[in-house]
């Protein structure tokens, strides 16, 4: 179990409650690091400055972000492909990859990045 630490006003000290403990594929194992709904760590961050994304790439809330490198997302089956098409173009880039990150983006936010 690993427990999410900080120091501070908003500091927790709680289980982190991560959605999968480890993913098969090397290419999908960050997705391990989305949390599950019921996280104590959604919300409970304290903004930094300048930091606008999360590991994947995709937006942080502003004035309450998650705890951790995964920003959470309702886990859509839209946000699941955009973040699964997200890794896959890290490691293996295609000719159209760009494209369709940009359209599983506006799907999922309803805007472009």
């Amino acid at each position: 179990m690993l427990v999410a630490q900080s120091s501070g006003q908003r500091s927790i000290q709680t289980a982190v409650q991560f959605t999968i403990e480890t993913v098969p594929d090397y290419v999908f194992a960050p997705m391990g690091f989305m949390l599950r709904p019921d996280s104590p760590c959604i919300g409970a961050g304290t903004p930094v400055p300048g930091v606008t994304t999360d590991f994947f790439g995709l937006p942080v809330d502003p004035v309450h972000p998650t705890i951790g490198a995964v920003e959470y997302h309702e886990a859509t089956p839209d946000y699941i492909a955009l973040v699964r098409k997200i890794l896959i173009e890290r490691w293996r880039p295609t000719p159209t990859g760009a494209a369709e990150i940009e359209a599983l983006f506006f799907k999922v936010y309803g805007r472009t990045r």
